[in-house]
Formats: C-alpha cells, structure tokens, sequence
C-alpha cells in the first residue's frame, strides 16, 4: 500500500468514526434529551457498514498469507538472491525442503530441528526452539538483506489428507518473506489535526461531566451551573486525565522496548456520559513475537488499574448515601449511583465503607466517578475485540484465526447483554462495531507465551465480566446488598 493510500485511508476511517459521536452531541445540545436507542443503533450500524466498505483491510501480514496465488518464479529475488535466502537456513536449525513462490511472498517449507549437542548455537538462547530458530534466521535474513524483507514463522495447517499418525507426530512450520513495506508508513509524517481536535473535545466532555456531577440538573450550558461546579469539574478531569496519561506511558514504554511504532493516541470523546472512553493507539510496524503482544495489552490495564483503584477507594469513602431508587436506564448523569450495577464497584463499595451502601445509592464523589470511569476504561480496553488490549490478549493466548472468531462473537454478546441487562454499555457496544475483526500476525506467531502469562491473561478478561456485569442475585447476599 502507498503511502498516500494509507493517509487517505487513515482520514476516511477517521471521519466515519466521529460521524456517530458528533451527531449524537448535537442531537443532545439542542434537544437536551438522549437520542433514542433505535436512531443509535442504526447510526452506529450504518457508519460500520460504511467503515468496512471503503477502508481496505491490510493483508501484508495476516495468516492468509498462504491464500496468495501461486506464481511460477519469484518476483521479489533473482537467482543469485534465491540462492543467499537458502543460505540463510541452518540445516541444524531449519531443514529447509522446499521454497514456493507466491505474490508478494516466499514460502520456505522445512522441518525445525534441533541438535541437543551443547555446542549447537541454539543452546545459547534461553527460550525455546522455535524462538531460537526464529532469531538465529532472522539475523542472517538481515544480513543478508537488511530491512528489505519481514520474516514470519507461521504453523503450517494441516493436511485433511495426511494419516492421523502423521498429523499427531510433530507440528510443522513455515517461515514467510515478505517485503517490508511498513517502514514507509512508520516513517511518513503523520496528521495531528484529528488527535488535537479530539483531545480537545475530550477534555471539554470529561471538564462537562465533572460538573454534572456536582450539578446533576444541569442540562444545558449555563454560566451560573458551570461557575458552581467548576471545582468538580476540574477534580473529575484531573483524575481521569491521570489515568489515561499512565495507561498510555505504560504502553509507550512497553513499546518502546520491542522497538514496536505505535501512532499518536486518539483521545475519544465520550459524550454524554463518562466524558472519555481513553485512548486508541495503533500499531504501526510488526510486532515481534506474541509475548510482546501479551505485554503491550498488560501494560496500561496494569497502569491503569494502579491508579483507578485508589482513585476510586479513596472516591467511595468521600460519598455521602442517597435513598434507593431506580436506576435510569443510561449514565447521562452520575446520580444515582447503584452499586449493584457493576460487580467490582459493589465488591470495592462494602468492602472500604463497611457496608453503607447496603440499602442505598451513591452519591459519587468526583474521585470515586473518576474511578469508576478507570475502571470502564479498563473493561472497554479488555473487550476481545480488534485491537483493543483484551483483543491483543486472546491473539497472544490463543493465536490470531481463534482471535478473530472471538471478537467477533463478543460483539454480539455485548450488544445483547446492553439490550437485556445493562442499557448504559449500548453505545459501548456499538462503537466495537466500528473496529475491524482481523489482527495482524506477529511475526513469530509459533512459540507460546508460557503459563504465567497465560493465567494472567485470563484473569484480565475476568475481571473485564466483573466490571461490566450487575450483582447476580445469589451473590446480593454475600455482598450485604439488598
């Protein structure tokens, strides 16, 4: 892809995504109600159909990669290259057998071997086979041609026609060059003017809700509201401006160390309610390895997690109890606040108040809405879809075609938990339509991630559920609530 396709791209899918969310601010700003849920709904549909419709999907790197025709000599080498890239592969290390020639790659299919003689180089790399046989070929594939090339290591699926024996006897891999084109993307000069635009908006949505908070009447713009609730206001932006701050200097750093490119955040507007959902950055060059996957998705809930915590203990011991009533079907305003709404809050409620809120709503502090705004962030960021973190979990978990399947289903999972049991996730839900389904394969897309990673993993996507789903019943009394 050229690089003046990729901008334009890039622009055509910006202006689809905050088509919805400014529609949905001017239909609130002048008729001062919510937008219906059906007019949502078919807004958010329509924008998706639109989304998947003109913005192409990148193929560079994806496991489809084998479904590339066949061609009968190879445009990307000549011989005497041809030659080299054999060269390349150890017979102790890669058997290389064969080498198929396919548009826009070079398929080299052999057997991954390893001598246990502890002279052998791979013995030097503390990690597992296919790791090693990964770098010590990719450090000769750069040698050879410098950054001219990508190398994957990919599974090779297997045959329906081979015998069960042959299939259970040993997984087989295959390694992939491919021209690195990406380097012109990550080195092209990026447009900022939609990143200002919306962190602006952003941070006038988040200072807006802030004051709501004080002032939960407000429903329009008023000097006198604003001027009583400026302090709010600035509590509640202060806060959520911390966490997502942290959230996205863990990533960079994790980034950072993987030499993974990543583009300038995307501050998103989240109006009205919440004030923000965080920030949305994207990968921009070939993650190295599924850890490093793993890693870049642990790192800003990790960071996140560290500071909304707090952020809401410290909220909840702050807020006064309202009388129980009944809890509006969307978050245009704080107030009330049921804490039976979410599992955590209800956890961290009665368990830092000593049980005030058993039989009563909150009325959130500015600091405990900020917390309660962490952890949404946080259970958004873990929804398994695209390339959200808990996206990025399940590719690292799971593998990337098991990835896509997942994502998929969530979506729709969520949209009927929004319309059954938690009408405040509707728009949420909706705007995971507007993410593509399809992950890009990491580079080293073979070895595994280890046990600890995995558990951790899991763990994270359970703690996304506790977030976002209400207080069962049968836990009501475990929890003192009524």
């Amino acid at each position: 892809m050229k690089v003046s396709d990729f901008l334009r791209h890039r622009s055509i899918a910006w202006l689809i995504a905050i088509a919805v969310p400014i529609l949905v601010s001017t239909w609130t700003l002048v008729l001062h109600r919510s937008i219906p849920n059906s007019l949502l709904t078919f807004l958010v549909l329509s924008a998706a159909w639109l989304y998947f419709k003109l913005v192409p999907t990148d193929r560079d790197l994806e496991t489809a990669i084998l479904d590339l025709p066949k061609l009968p000599i190879d445009p990307l080498l000549t011989k005497a290259e041809e030659v080299e890239l054999r060269a390349c592969f150890p017979w102790n290390v890669f058997y290389l057998q064969s080498v198929e020639y396919r548009q826009g790659a070079v398929i080299c299919y052999g057997q991954l071997r390893y001598n246990p003689d502890p002279k052998n180089q791979l013995k030097k790399h503390k990690s597992s086979p296919t790791t090693a046989a990964y770098e010590i070929i990719k450090t000769k594939v750069h040698a050879a041609f410098a950054d001219r090339f990508l190398l994957l290591l990919q599974s090779q699926p297997e045959d329906p026609d081979q015998s069960e024996t042959e299939a259970a006897s040993e997984p087989k891999y295959f390694f992939a060059i491919v021209p690195n084109s990406d380097h012109a993307l990550t080195s092209a000069s990026s447009n900022l003017v939609p990143h200002l635009i919306l962190a602006v908006a952003a941070t006038l949505t988040t200072l807006w809700l802030g004051i709501r908070i004080a002032q939960p009447s407000l429903s329009e713009l008023s000097w006198a509201g604003i001027t009583s609730g400026w302090q709010s206001g600035l509590i509640y932006l202060t806060a959520a401006v911390a966490i997502v701050t942290a959230r996205e200097i863990a990533r960079r750093i994790v980034a950072a160390h993987y030499q993974v490119k990543l583009t300038p955040p995307l501050i998103l507007p989240f109006f009205p309610a919440l004030g923000t959902l965080g920030a949305l950055s994207f990968v921009r060059s070939p993650v190295p390895h599924r850890r490093a996957l793993f890693d870049l998705a642990i790192a800003p809930t990790i960071a996140g997690l560290i500071l909304a915590l707090p952020i809401l203990v410290g909220g909840l011991v702050l807020s006064p109890s309202l009388p129980v009533v009944i809890v509006p079907d969307s978050i245009d305003s704080f107030l009330p606040f049921d804490p039976k709404i979410s599992i955590s809050i209800a956890l961290v409620a009665q368990i830092v108040t000593l049980g005030r809120f058993s039989n009563s709503s909150i009325d959130l502090h500015p600091l405990a809405a900020a917390g309660w705004l962490g952890l949404v962030i946080t259970a958004v960021g873990l929804m398994p879809v695209g390339n959200l973190e808990g996206g990025q979990f399940v590719h690292a978990i799971f593998g990337q075609k098991l990835a896509v399947s997942v994502g998929k289903v969530s979506r729709l999972l969520l949209l009927m938990l929004a319309f059954l049991i938690q009408p405040w996730l509707l728009s949420i839900a909706l705007g995971l339509f507007l993410l593509k389904s399809h992950r890009q394969a990491t580079l080293d897309e073979v070895t595994e991630l280890g046990m600890s990673r995995d558990i951790i993993g899991l763990v994270m996507l359970v703690l996304m559920l506790a977030i976002v789903l209400p207080v069962p019943k049968f836990l009501m009394p475990l929890l003192s609530l009524n």
